[in-house]
């Protein structure tokens, strides 16, 4: 069937041999000594064609996005290309920019066996590999004859068609070059000698500013050597994989190696299969270039085993990959995330729990939490959180709506920091929530609510710009935002050496702030009681142990009732 598809490639042209110098096969020709015997016939008004030269694109990695050559591929060396030096202009004028590069007449008649013919290509065009006839393209001509030279023609492309054929060259990704190769003498039959020719066009005669296409390590000799097996790389051994009916299961292994009696070779396809890992019966095969493959349909849940093989031009087929298996596992919708955190990565880090936590500096604070799944792999690709003064939310502050994830966030990590563009209201407590969208499109439920509270430098009887003053007229602590006095320090290091460890003292704090009615910004001189526990707080030994915890809270307590009544 292959050797039938080859043939229906067949496009005939009458062209006289000219006199002029002949090399003989196995013959390598890397264009570094300028490609002697090549002529070239150019029809661009541009000064752009075909030529041996070292000129390179301008950038390493050609993308397709043109623009003046700014991302062309690079040759090593001289190479035979078509451009100049840059790029090709545009030419829209009637025959613009079409070429042909014809080699010496290569004398095959001492080659055993089969005639093979590979060389390395790298191009950026206005073909991008789309099956396009209208576009950019390249042809490799292979002349059969003697004195009449017949040539056979082969559009360099990709798999999908052109003109209802397949390409049968494959040219591979922009910017990368790949080595092109295949049997002349399946095509040609047993002839003493051959021609070679590359033609471009650009079709259409527009959209021409590309770097061209480059050829290098140009080889005609015999082939005898079948490739080497590739390797399965993906899924992995033993790996366990989301999918099923409707979802795409890729499949990727690495290149194989292949060689020819003089040199490199070129793999033509792949040849991939899938079992049924407890039946061995094939589910589904199929060809591909280069080294990956997907299977659209997806395949059901169950378990499977695969490999794949190689064809080279010479339809030398290599051994079979080593079989591997995998496990298709239904999507499972992503869980509730248990680990919450608000403002981890600034000043106030957050505990990673549901409950009440320390009061965050800032009023535009980040949050982030671990996603969970149930599927033993899988990744989260989108998320929804909430920030609200109501447990219940049935109104909410702040809606992210459904938004998109800047990576794709694996099972069991925790996410980006996540902003909010609103800022939040000082001592005052909220209460956020959050949910993922795995890579199924599934959603799972949200969290539970986590709280938090928006505070001042430092929380406890302390707001911005504000005193805390009972009615009696006793101070209960002082603090400007940013302020960093020895008893805004020293009441600080009481809350988190006696208030923090004591289930008492967090019931006080929670307390004060729920029950107490809002102060007056005032000023005025402090009371005995702020006066005693900063002392005791900046005293060169910690808070705690220079005010027992019993004695502190009893006198907080106090404080709270005074500030109650």
């Amino acid at each position: 069937m292959i050797r039938a598809m080859a043939a229906a490639f067949a496009v005939l042209f009458l062209f006289a041999l000219p006199a002029g110098a002949q090399v003989a096969a196995p013959w390598t020709e890397d264009f570094d000594a300028g490609g002697a015997g090549w002529s070239f016939s150019n029809s661009s008004t541009e000064g752009v064609g075909w030529a041996v030269d070292g000129d390179p694109g301008i950038t390493a990695v050609g993308d397709g996005l043109g623009g003046d050559g700014v991302d062309g591929p690079v040759m090593g060396g001289f190479s035979l290309n078509y451009n100049d030096g840059t790029d090709y202009e545009e030419d829209i004028s009637a025959g613009a920019n079409k070429g042909v590069a014809t080699s010496p007449v290569i004398d095959v008649s001492g080659l055993a066996g089969s005639i093979f013919v590979s060389f390395d290509l790298n191009f950026e065009t206005d073909f991008y590999l789309t099956g396009d006839a209208t576009l950019d393209s390249l042809t490799l001509e292979v002349s059969n004859g003697a004195e009449t030279l017949t040539y056979i023609s082969f559009t360099i492309g990709d798999n999908t068609t052109a003109a209802g054929a397949p390409y049968f060259l494959h040219a591979g990704p922009m910017g990368t070059f790949r080595r092109i190769g295949f049997n002349v003498g399946l095509f040609t039959g047993a002839v003493p000698d051959i021609r070679l020719r590359f033609v471009f066009t650009t079709s259409d005669d527009t959209n021409n500013a590309f770097s061209g296409y480059f050829i290098d390590n140009l080889q005609v000799c015999s082939d005898s050597v079948a490739p080497a097996a590739p390797v399965n790389l993906s899924p992995a051994d033993g790996a366990t994989v989301v999918g099923g009916p409707g979802i795409p299961l890729a499949l990727d292994w690495s290149d194989a190696a292949d060689s020819t009696d003089c040199g490199a070779g070129a793999v033509w396809l792949y040849i991939w299969q899938v079992y049924d890992a407890n039946t061995l019966v094939l589910v589904t095969s199929g060809i591909a270039y280069p080294s990956d493959a997907v299977i659209p349909a997806g395949l059901a849940a169950g378990d499977y085993l695969w490999d794949v093989q190689a064809i080279d031009g010479s339809f030398f087929l290599s051994p079979l990959s080593t079989q591997t298996s995998f496990t298709i596992e239904p999507p499972l919708a992503p869980l509730a995330p248990a680990s919450l955190f608000v403002n981890e990565s600034k000043d106030g880090a957050q505990a990673g729990d549901a409950g009440f936590v320390d009061p965050v500096i800032d009023e535009q604070p980040v949050f982030s939490a671990v996603y969970l799944d149930a599927n033993s792999i899988d990744f989260a690709h989108g998320y929804r959180f909430q920030v609200s003064q109501d447990p219940t939310f049935t109104t909410v502050d702040f809606d992210s709506g459904a938004a998109t994830l800047g990576t794709p966030l694996a099972k069991d990590a925790r996410s980006q920091d996540l902003a909010i563009p609103i800022s939040l209201d000082r001592d005052t407590v909220y209460y956020w929530r959050i949910r993922f969208t795995d890579a199924s499109g599934l959603t799972g439920p949200f969290s539970g609510a986590q709280s938090f509270r928006i505070g001042d430098d430092f929380e406890f009887g302390v707001r911005h710009g504000s005193s805390h003053r009972s009615r009696h007229g006793c101070w209960v602590a002082t603090a400007a935002w940013g302020g960093v006095s020895p008893e805004v320090a020293a009441l600080r290091e009481f809350r988190s050496a006696v208030l923090d460890r004591s289930g008492a003292g967090s019931w006080f704090s929670r307390a004060y702030h729920a029950g107490g009615r809002p102060v007056a910004s005032v000023t005025g001189d402090c009371a005995p009681l702020r006066l005693a526990l900063a002392s005791a707080a900046a005293a060169t030994s910690p808070l705690a142990s220079a005010v027992p915890a019993g004695l502190a809270l009893l006198l907080l307590g106090a404080a709270l009732v005074r500030r109650l009544a």
